[in-house]
């Protein structure tokens, strides 16, 4: 037999001539199995070669990919909803801070004739400030303690992906006050 060549591959004329016995005659016996070598089996991802799980086992790999998907899930959901409820908190307080502003520049005009005092006009500073809030499409209600305006905006904004666990709105809320400041009155 040639060096390097697999037995199998050989011509049948090839095998005589190695098939001979000591004597020179041509054994007509085939060849065993065992005189040729040994293949490598190969793994197949589909044989249960590869793994073959007890039936303790069996579905374990279901049920860990089903709580790290929803635990996933549950990850994504109070990013965007959380990250919604952040911007939403951000938007009503610069909204409230600019109702209270609008609120305090509600100055009494009679208090500032008569007593030459700058004072504000109460009912006239907390529907300013409602009305601002109310024109963003916000809901507020505002209240005047000396001479501050105080603006608290509160409600619920729905859950778009956290509500699918049982968490339906998060509540939004925000307060800002503003008061008028009597300037110097003083140029340059």
């Amino acid at each position: 037999m040639p060096p390097g060549v697999p037995p199998w591959i050989l011509t049948a004329s090839s095998r005589k001539d190695d098939a001979r016995n000591g004597e020179g005659k041509v054994s007509t016996t085939p060849p065993l199995r065992t005189e040729y070598p040994r293949r490598e089996k190969v793994m197949n991802p589909s044989s249960h070669d590869i793994y073959c799980p007890s039936n303790h086992e069996s579905g374990s790999l279901t049920v860990f990919v089903a709580i790290i998907s929803l635990a996933l899930f549950v990850m994504v959901g109070l990013v965007v909803d959380g990250g919604s409820a952040l911007a939403a908190d951000r938007s009503a307080y610069s909204v409230a801070e600019q109702a209270a502003r609008a609120g305090a520049g509600q100055i009494s005009i009679s208090q500032l004739r008569s007593k030459g005092v700058v004072a504000l006009n109460d009912s006239k500073a907390v529907n300013a400030a409602v009305s601002y809030a109310a024109t963003a499409g916000l809901p507020a209600t505002a209240y005047v303690s000396g001479s501050t305006v105080i603006v608290h905006i509160s409600y619920s904004r729905p859950t778009t992906i956290i509500s699918l666990i049982g968490i339906d709105s998060l509540r939004i809320t925000a307060t800002a006050s503003a008061q008028n400041v009597e300037g110097s009155g003083g140029g340059s």
